[in-house]
């Protein structure tokens, strides 16, 4: 069946139920709000929607989505201003954004499927609140968003970009199996995940103040890409996935990094090119990739011997030895 699409505009609507109006509505039906008022928010269960919409609306208190509510797009966009939402029991989006809008006060989702989900140009005053649920993609792209907490959740893609400091990112109980980090500021950790990392990405990072923890962790891809001392790494407890793992890191600086109890060993894929790991801190037993894989012979030894100088620092003779002869078997 053909879409069926309804718009309204210019309306104050009172009332927590937005559809009183509307007791037809099908699963073909696109439903756009412009420039309205809802003065005692909303809220939506029950409900099957192709495409729900609010353009430049004021949501007064909380508003939700519950249990029973299915729509394959919902859209808040263009300066709208929410001052409470709340996704829970089973609500199911198939695609979500959020663009220009303003969360007076938090997001909470709970127990609700998402395919894709993306916060750009968004602000949130109290932090977002994520739980027991599933995600396909999760972008936040130029937000400022506080305190944000995933806990048990399964996310296939998790993208954060250009995030000013104030950001403090909490990934506890869950797996990004993909997570990107490009030009962030701010803090995030990322612990105790349940499944194997497919790959964790930072790039873009030469000017920004980042602090990243990443600990208890499988990873079978971790490559960083332009990595200045201005940010804290810390490590702990982190080694290789499956057998093909990789570790690139390029022009990285790791002044302010920790490495603790880390088993880099069966990374068979591993490239470092430019920067310096000489300064990295370590503590604990952590094993270094056996070979350094580059095309370059004087690469491969710069490196050796930049681990030959970590080794000496934390009076680890024998690897400093075994660091020595690699740099100059490299040399030949």
């Amino acid at each position: 069946s053909s879409e069926f699409k309804i718009q309204i505009s210019n309306r104050r609507v009172k009332g927590k139920y937005p559809f009183g109006d509307f007791s037809d509505i099908t699963k073909d039906m696109s439903l756009t709000f412009l420039n309205c008022i809802f003065e005692n928010g909303f809220k939506i269960s029950d409900r099957v929607l192709k495409k729900l919409s609010f353009e430049n609306c004021k949501i007064f208190e909380e508003s939700e989505f519950t249990k029973g509510t299915m729509i394959d797009e919902l859209n808040f966009v263009d300066d709208t201003e929410i001052e409470k939402l709340r996704v829970d029991e089973s609500a199911h989006f198939e695609f979500w954004l959020l663009k220009k809008v303003k969360i007076l006060d938090r997001i909470s989702i709970h127990k609700s499927p998402i395919k894709s989900i993306s916060f750009e140009d968004v602000i949130v005053a109290n932090g977002i609140s994520i739980s027991e649920t599933s995600i396909g993609k999760f972008y936040f792209i130029n937000c400022i968003l506080g305190h944000v907490n995933f806990y048990d959740v399964r996310i296939n893609t998790l993208l954060v970009r250009n995030l000013p400091l104030e950001t403090s990112i909490h990934i506890e109980e869950s797996t990004p199996e993909n997570l990107s980090i490009d030009n962030f500021n701010g803090f995030l950790r990322l612990t105790n995940s349940t499944k194997e990392i497919q790959s964790l990405v930072a790039r873009n990072q030469r000017n920004t103040q980042a602090n990243l923890r990443f600990s208890n962790l499988k990873i079978k891809k971790i490559s960083f890409e332009d990595f200045g001392d201005t940010n804290e790494l810390s490590l702990i407890k982190v080694k290789a996935g499956s057998q093909d793992s990789v570790m690139h890191f390029e022009n990285c600086y790791f002044s302010k990094s920790k490495i603790y109890d880390c088993d880099f060993e069966n990374f068979k894929d591993c490239k470092i090119i430019n920067g310096d790991l000489s300064e990295i801190k370590t503590a604990g037993n952590v094993k270094w990739p056996k070979n350094i894989n580059s095309d370059n012979s004087s690469d491969r030894s710069e490196v050796y011997r930049q681990l030959k100088k970590l080794m000496i620092a934390q009076n680890d003779k024998i690897h400093a030895i075994e660091f020595h002869r690699k740099e100059m078997k490299a040399y030949k």
